[in-house]
Parts: C-alpha cells; structure tokens; sequence
C-alpha cells in the first residue's frame, strides 16, 4: 500500500467439507479490517479454472494432492488446514503455511493476516482510532537511553489518571530481581495460552497481572526464546485483546529487542516517546532510523513521534529509587511533564 488506494484481493477457500468451508468464509467477510474478497470452491475442476485465469492473493485448504496439483503461478500465499496441530519440522513447509483447522476462526485470521498481510494489514485500519484504550509507546533505536526508565515513571504518572498496564518486551529488563519481584506466571506463558486460545484467559488475567505503584504490570519474559517466533501482528492483536477484557484506560508499552518490526506497533498508538542520547553516533542512529523509514514509504508513522532526552536521575540508575518514590524524582518530574505536553493530564 504505497502511494494509492489499498486494492482489495482474492482470498480462495477450497474444502470437501462444505459446511466448514461457507462457515469459514462469512466469518471472514463478516470480520473487519481483513483485505480480501473471500470465495469457496468445493469442486476442483471450476477451482482450477479460476486459478488459471484470475490472481489470488492466498489459497486456503486441507488437501495436499489439491496444492500439488492446482496451477501456483497466480497463487501468493497457500495455507494448509491441518487436521492435527503441527510443531517444529513438522510445521515446515516450502510449499505452504500450516494452519490448525480445529482452532477458532478468530486463531486463523489472525494467523492467516500476520503471515500475508503483514503491514498493509495494520496501515489499512487506522489501529489507535479502534484501540478500546490508549496505548503509550516508548521507543528508541538507541541503548544506554533511560528508555525502561522513562517507561516505569510514564506508566506510574498515568497511573494517578486511569487504570494503566506496563508491558516490557525488552528480552533482558535488569529489573528481575529488583522492582519486578514475584512467582507470577511471566508474559511467555500468557502468550503461550493467548496464541492457542486457552480456555478461561480472560478470568485467569488478573492471576497474572502484578501490582507495581500505581500501574499494573505482566511480568517480563523469563526466556526470550519463548517468544522469538511472535509476529508483530500477534503482540498488536494481543494488546487489543487486553484491552478489550480488561478496565484497563493506557496500556504502556516499553518497545525492545523481543520485536523484530518495532515500527508495525506505531500505528496502534496514541502516541511514541523516542528517547535519545547526546552523543554523535546515537544522534546518527536515530538519523538512520528516520531515513530507513522514509525511504521505505513508512515516514507517516513516524507523525506521532516524540523525541525526548531522559534527564539521569542517580537513584535510578544506582537501583535505589523505588516505584513508590518515582512520582517525585527527578525521572518522574521529567515524565508527568511531557505526558502534560501531550494532553495526559
């Protein structure tokens, strides 16, 4: 979706089982936000015919012998319902994308858009405008710039307005044993039981939220490779999905390494703190950032970016400085007053 109108493309459903394939796709028409026009077919000869004759941005079936034999040139993307749920090299395939078909049919468009629709998916629907809540974003290409620490006083400051979750996808926090402190379920496991629709999630949440001042939080990841396979597009829905259980007002979402396209998150939020550093090489980085982004046609998202310079604040860096003092260091004074800047008051 590069300068021009999103054009909407074919989404192909094949199955013998008619009943699944026609429930299938008027759940996906009746979905908002997916970028396709969806057709069944359950009879190979007229499938084949379209496919020679018309281009189809994804193919989706549970027949093996239909994808060997059916013409790929004008095929983009096949997805292969599987009767069982596959794992490690038996999910492997250069031919398609497996997809458990005995999932909910929410489980399969979100895992369907997040391998072919990828970021046209999220610019197509405007995120932040459908977001229940605001999700604040700290971002920055930079190390060593007080980023987690403007995170934790932006998230204590918004606390004393509304109801506010902190999530940290940085896959090493330095906070394990220090203000994140507990044997509550970590985020890797909330994930593992969100991304296979676990029964029961939504009344379990509060289980695995932690108390921290005057903010909530989900523990860190105590394994970064629990989560090194989630998409951008999963963390978005997932954040959506919080919101929309939960009384949750602001959503705090402090942007690591965990995140292989940390840009794909600036479309979902209100608004992207970016802190810098004063010397020359991390003026350069952020430099880079901005042109890497604007080359590529993704320069809109970076409107509701705000760079900021963190003031050191000695306690913190020194381990001292608790969340229940934050709201009056120098790190707390330095967030309540950007966060007023922006309208957060």
């Amino acid at each position: 979706m590069e300068g021009g109108s999103f054009i909407r493309k074919n989404c192909v459903i094949y199955d013998m089982d008619e009943q699944y394939a026609y429930r299938l796709m008027n759940y996906m028409r009746g979905k908002p936000g997916v970028p396709y026009e969806i057709m069944v077919f359950t009879d190979s000869d007229s499938l084949n015919d379209f496919l020679k004759n018309n281009e189809v941005e994804v193919f989706i079936t549970n027949s093996e012998e239909v994808i060997r034999d059916v013409p790929k040139g004008n095929i983009h993307y096949i997805l292969k319902l599987s009767e069982e749920e596959l794992t490690g090299s038996f999910a492997e395939s250069t031919e398609y994308h497996p997809i458990f078909k005995y999932q909910s049919t929410e489980m399969i468009i979100r895992e369907m858009l997040s391998y072919c629709a990828g970021e046209i998916y999220l610019a197509v629907n405007n995120l932040a405008k459908k977001m229940k809540g605001k999700v604040i974003g700290v971002y920055s290409p930079v190390g060593r710039c007080y980023k987690t620490a403007f995170s934790l006083a932006a998230a204590n400051v918004l606390g004393k307005i509304g109801n506010v979750l902190y999530i940290n996808l940085e896959e090493y926090t330095g906070l394990s044993n220090s203000l994140f402190q507990g044997n509550r379920t970590g985020l890797s496991e909330v994930m593992y039981m969100y991304r296979r629709s676990a029964a029961g999630l939504r009344q379990k949440l509060r289980d695995y939220i932690c108390p921290l001042g005057k903010f909530d939080c989900i523990l860190p990841v105590e394994c970064p490779d629990d989560v090194t396979d989630i998409l951008v597009e999963e963390w978005i829905t997932f954040f959506q999905y919080l919101l929309d259980v939960s009384e949750y007002e602001f959503l705090v979402v402090d942007v690591g390494t965990i995140v292989k396209k940390p840009w794909c998150f600036f479309e979902m939020m209100s608004v992207i703190f970016m802190p810098e550093a004063e010397d020359a090489i991390s003026r350069r980085k952020i430099e880079e950032f901005y042109d890497h982004m604007n080359v590529t046609g993704r320069g809109i998202l970076l409107e509701n970016v705000v760079k900021i310079l963190v003031p050191y604040d000695k306690e913190f860096s020194q381990g001292e400085l608790s969340v229940d003092k934050m709201e009056w260091s120098t790190l707390g004074a330095f967030a309540r007053k950007v966060l007023n800047e922006k309208g957060f008051s």
